[in-house]
């Protein structure tokens, strides 16, 4: 089962996350990620804002978590924040030197 926390208004929720990192979209984990939300996009009908994916990040004693906002949730206008956590086992892949 996932476990999805969702919060509003703010990044923090008590814990810093070591770091923020980007997925690939070529990455198997941005499919995953993404697939837990039913509709993906959640554009609201007024402003056209829709659901963003800001990064993923490590927090001591949860793992990889993808954090994703959305500026103006439809229906009630709030900004929402959840964070996803990652597949079991996944793990970012370092970035090309040079």
């Amino acid at each position: 089962m996932r476990i999805l926390e969702v919060y509003h208004g703010t990044t923090s929720c008590g814990t810093r996350a070591r770091d923020l990192l980007r997925l690939a979209r070529e990455d198997p984990e941005w499919a995953y990620a993404w697939s837990y939300f039913p509709d993906p996009v959640l554009v609201h009908p007024a402003s056209g804002e829709c659901l963003e994916y800001m990064g993923s990040a490590q927090y001591p004693g949860r793992g990889w978590v993808h954090v994703f906002r959305h500026r103006q949730i439809p229906g009630s206008d709030l900004r929402q924040y959840w964070q996803v956590p990652a597949s079991v086992g996944w793990q970012p892949v370092p970035p090309r030197q040079g």
